[in-house]
């Protein structure tokens, strides 16, 4: 079903939320951006036909293990793609992550756990990426037919913030 969209950004903490309160919220969004975890799985209470965008520091984009990666994308793809929920991915380099503590058997391409993952302290998002990431986001919802819009969604500046 085609929706006019109303833009609007917002930083939302789930487990502020009760259930009602958060599936209500969910059903009205049409992109998801979220960082690698359980917040995710609140994708479950979106519209079939929205978007979702994961954002997974290294080093989970390189891993080999299945346990990240089903297929292409991420962790939460093959949930994503089943619900007809469209899923991108957006991995953080080595060097845009900030570590608590890192651990010391991280090498591209080897086995991820947890600790890995929970080793991550903060990431940079770089804004020419990440704004690029959301325009293809919008295109393809607006492709689809899912939303139609009067005007972009996306037009921050790259540079807003600066780094």
């Amino acid at each position: 079903k085609t929706q006019h969209v109303r833009s609007s950004m917002q930083n939302i903490t789930f487990e502020h939320l009760d259930v009602p309160s958060t599936v209500r919220y969910m059903a009205q969004v049409h992109i998801f951006v979220s960082v690698h975890g359980a917040g995710m799985t609140n994708m479950f209470f979106m519209n079939p036909g929205s978007a979702v965008v994961e954002i997974i520091p290294f080093p989970l984009c390189n891993c080999r293990s299945p346990d990240y990666f089903y297929g292409t994308g991420g962790y939460y793809h093959g949930s994503a793609i089943a619900q007809d929920i469209r899923h991108y991915h957006y991995c953080v380099p080595a060097n845009e992550v900030k570590w608590h503590r890192k651990p010391e058997d991280i090498r591209t391409g080897s086995k991820c756990s947890w600790k890995h993952l929970h080793a991550v302290e903060s990431v940079y998002i770089d804004p020419s990426r990440f704004v690029s990431l959301m325009r293809n986001v919008e295109r393809d919802l607006v492709a689809a037919g899912t939303i139609l819009l009067t005007r972009p969604i996306i037009n921050a500046s790259p540079h807003a913030n600066g780094r």
